[in-house]
């Protein structure tokens, strides 16, 4: 025996809101959270970058960095740096203070000895930097009366602003604000 039908509000094809609010709310959630994750907070500094593209494609990014109010020097964007660098005839320029004894450090040129050295005013564009202590070792210059790289702004720094982007298509850096 067939049973008869049950006639809701809701027309054929649609279902009736009360059927399925809880998924609606998870749904408009969800949207909402994957907008959020898209456009940040929307409190950001953007840093200009001078994007560098070399040789098979190898690409740097260079930020603008400011020591003691001094700068811009060049400084390479560097995530996979664990310490950040200062070149040692720029430390020694800006007098940064020695504050330990030369460390063994080690890249993938080798490894030698180096000081560690602090900084406690410096900034990134204009986004000012937590004072940290760096390595300071003389870095190559590629061409003899160039100035070449004079740091690496590593992720013992950049870790600290949380969340960062790096928009290489717009040749900027953003960090948070308020960290």
């Amino acid at each position: 025996m067939q049973r008869p039908h049950r006639f809701s509000a809701a027309r054929h094809g649609q279902v009736a809101a009360s059927e399925h609010s809880p998924l609606k709310w998870l749904l408009i959630v969800l949207i909402l959270a994957q907008a959020a994750c898209r456009s940040g907070t929307g409190k950001g500094q953007a840093i200009p970058l001078q994007i560098i593209e070399g040789k098979n494609h190898a690409v740097v990014a260079i930020v603008p960095v400011y020591i003691k109010d001094q700068g811009p020097f060049t400084f390479a964007l560097d995530t996979g740096a664990s310490q950040s660098l200062v070149d040692g005839p720029l430390a020694e320029q800006l007098d940064l203070p020695v504050v330990g004894k030369p460390e063994e450090v080690s890249g993938i040129i080798g490894s030698e000895k180096a000081d560690l050295i602090g900084i406690d005013n410096w900034r990134a564009g204009n986004v000012s930097l937590p004072a940290s202590r760096a390595i300071s070792i003389t870095l190559a210059t590629q061409h003899p009366g160039q100035q070449g790289l004079q740091g690496l702004l590593g992720s013992d720094v950049l870790s600290q602003f949380g969340s960062i982007t790096i928009d290489y298509a717009h040749s900027q850096l953003t960090l948070p604000s308020g960290r």
